[in-house]
């Protein structure tokens, strides 16, 4: 994505605002795994943890960004996780970090050796052919052009190699459906900003990967599964997660993504504020397109402002009729429960 590699993109303010990815994503990758585990190679890498919690599983990993930031942050923050990992090994670090469950970053490879470099996904010239055994890109590969990634893939997998590409959707508050087609179209159909979202990229990461292009043709492929939170259409509405998640089955009216009933797990959950959900769309790249032509906008006139503020507004009138009011702790009217529906690809190479 070309607006992550400017210089005046903030690499710090998209860290600290985007979720960590739940472990079930990397339970399922290694259950899915079959290859050899010398060489992992993350596409889009960004600031690095997509991989961080595989690093224990392999002796090299190699992270490609085209973002000169990205690439200088991902250095970074892997040598402040070692350190953490270091003194949590010694007993002396006690703080996770805010992390929570998500990923398994404990006992982080201090063995496996890294490297992230510039570049870009389509353009692996700097791999050798047949040598690697995963590829991963977390929320990065529906930014990728597939007629010339797909070749390069292919000639530098190993047989059994596993390529994982997943994403996540945007926030929904859990416990309040009613609103979910608005909060979709309202970040997908706004006239306002509609011509700032990067297409396809954007509808392919509303879609969790429905219509990510596959390899055509797929005779280099042994399998090709995806995986997704269950979704169903509302108000005409595509794409919609099914909420709030049941304990158990599957819901009346979602669209089955597997034959599994399983997949329920693949979101994002963590209990926020609008502050910070109005900061964590600030770092979209849509944002960031509509900032540079909005220069004398106020940051509390945007469009930011007035969508949250919109949602925030709905919120508190759901609760104020009974609606996600017993949901555990007593909320402000500032926190939100809220949930990322996810998509999972996994393909292995025949």
């Amino acid at each position: 994505m070309a607006e992550y590699s400017q210089p005046t993109f903030n690499v710090q303010s998209y860290l600290s605002a985007r979720p960590q990815y739940p472990s079930t994503i990397y339970t399922r990758i290694k259950s899915f795994h079959r290859g050899a585990s010398s060489l992992l190679l993350d596409l889009g890498c960004g600031p690095g943890q997509a991989s961080w919690p595989l690093l224990p599983e392999f002796s090299k990993i190699t992270g490609m960004d085209p973002g000169e930031g990205m690439i200088r942050q991902a250095k970074l923050a892997l040598k402040d996780l070692r350190h953490v990992s270091r003194g949590r090994q010694d007993g002396n670090y006690e703080d996770d970090g805010g992390r929570g469950s998500d990923g398994d970053l404990d006992g982080s490879g201090p063995e496996t050796e890294v490297q992230y470099i510039v570049g870009k996904a389509e353009t692996l010239d700097m791999i050798e052919t047949n040598s690697v055994d995963m590829i991963v890109a977390g929320t990065a590969a529906h930014w990728f052009d597939f007629d010339k990634l797909w070749p390069e893939i292919e000639r530098v997998t190993k047989f059994n190699a596993t390529v994982a590409f997943w994403t996540y959707d945007i926030p929904y508050p859990t416990h309040y459906p009613a609103l979910a087609p608005f909060i979709s179209s309202s970040v997908y159909s706004a006239p306002e900003t509609a011509r700032f979202i990067p297409q396809p990229g954007a509808s392919i990461i509303r879609s969790l990967y429905h219509i990510l292009p596959r390899p055509s043709p797929t005779t280099a492929w042994s399998t090709i599964q995806l995986n997704t939170y269950p979704t169903t259409t509302s108000e005409g509405v595509p794409y919609i997660p099914v909420l709030p998640p049941p304990p158990t089955g599957l819901a009346e009216g979602t669209e089955k993504a597997t034959e599994t009933e399983t997949d329920w797990d693949l979101r994002t959950d963590n209990l926020t504020t609008f502050t910070a959900l109005a900061e964590a769309k600030r770092t979209n790249s849509s944002y960031f397109l509509w900032r540079e032509r909005n220069l004398d906008v106020p940051v509390e006139e945007d469009y930011v402002a007035r969508d949250v503020g919109e949602i925030k507004r709905r919120v508190l009138e759901e609760r104020r009729r009974g609606v996600g009011v017993n949901v555990g702790k007593e909320l402000s009217d500032d926190e939100v429960w809220v949930m990322r529906p996810m998509g999972l690809l996994l393909m292995r190479r025949a």
